[in-house]
């Protein structure tokens, strides 16, 4: 399966504009939700990707990505793997 390719650290801006963001606030999540969305999009995975307030005013980015995958695609995935341990008999 395609998927966006991960790094473990930002590869844009500078270290201050990096590590000085604020992804709790609504236009921070908003923009992190976009790069997500855009980043599954690019490999031919479009994903539902949201951004909600908790009761405490934080702003959170939400998906169906279940084990960083598109929920559909990992529903997929799990079933070919499956599919390979069955013995046909």
């Amino acid at each position: 399966m395609k998927h966006p390719e991960f790094r473990g650290r930002p590869t844009e801006g500078t270290n201050a504009e990096v590590f000085n963001a604020d992804y709790t606030t609504r236009k921070g999540a908003d923009a992190l939700a976009g790069k997500i969305r855009q980043a599954w999009l690019k490999v031919g995975h479009p994903v539902h990707v949201w951004v909600e307030q908790s009761t405490s005013g934080i702003w959170a980015v939400r998906s169906e990505l279940v084990d960083g995958l598109p929920a559909r695609a990992k529903v997929l995935a799990d079933f070919q793997k499956d599919q390979l341990h069955l013995n046909w008999g």
